[in-house]
């Protein structure tokens, strides 16, 4: 079955750079769901961290890992995805891939607007590929139980970053980028859906 993803970001002493390296290595590891946390964002904001997880997602300047099925906690509230930062990593992985990652973990918000929740990151990541051809975790299904049309803006914070499957209705095309002195324009695969069952939203009138 194919997979197919959809999303609804020295200088110094010798002595110096050696105490960084061993720091780095000292790290501690956490589950991918310790670092999302059960809140809007991450407990561990700002901490340099280390994580497992399998490679669900590959973007331009990123990837998505998650945690495989068998090691998921009993939290609903907590996400077992997590997405990495860093366009330099990407060409190390392929979906699939059991990978080990360091870095920090930082609080995104898109696009700077207040409406937009913030993404929970790991940005300057150190990636280690443990194994390769891994099954990828099960998609959540979601369905209109999920949404509460009087529920929080973050009532979906539980599954950020993880694998989805539902029926949806695309309401908005897709995202991009348009180049006027080129006249080249490019997708960036983002776009905006409801689930079935579920109202379409719409624009209040003044």
């Amino acid at each position: 079955m194919k997979n197919t993803t959809a999303l609804f970001r020295i200088a110094g002493t010798a002595a110096i750079v050696l105490a960084g390296a061993l720091s780095l290595f000292a790290q501690k590891e956490y589950p991918i769901n310790a670092i999302q946390g059960d809140k809007g964002s991450s407990p561990l904001d700002g901490q340099v961290v280390r994580v497992n997880g399998v490679v669900t997602a590959i973007l331009k300047n990123g990837f998505y890992i998650q945690t495989p099925d068998a090691q998921v906690d009993k939290d609903p509230k907590t996400s077992e995805g997590l997405y990495i930062y860093g366009a330099n990593s990407v060409e190390m992985v392929a979906l699939g891939n059991l990978v080990q990652v360091e870095g920090t973990v930082t609080e995104f918000r898109p696009r700077n607007e207040r409406i937009f929740l913030s993404i929970t990151e790991i940005t300057k990541p150190t990636v280690k590929v443990i194994s390769k051809d891994n099954p990828l975790p099960a998609p959540i299904v979601l369905t209109a139980a999920d949404l509460d049309p009087k529920g929080k803006l973050d009532q979906m914070e539980r599954f950020e970053g993880m694998r989805v499957k539902g029926d949806f209705s695309a309401v908005a095309p897709t995202g991009g980028f348009t180049n006027e002195k080129t006249g080249i324009s490019t997708s960036n695969g983002v776009f905006f859906a409801v689930l079935q069952g579920t109202p379409r939203p719409f624009r209040e009138l003044d």
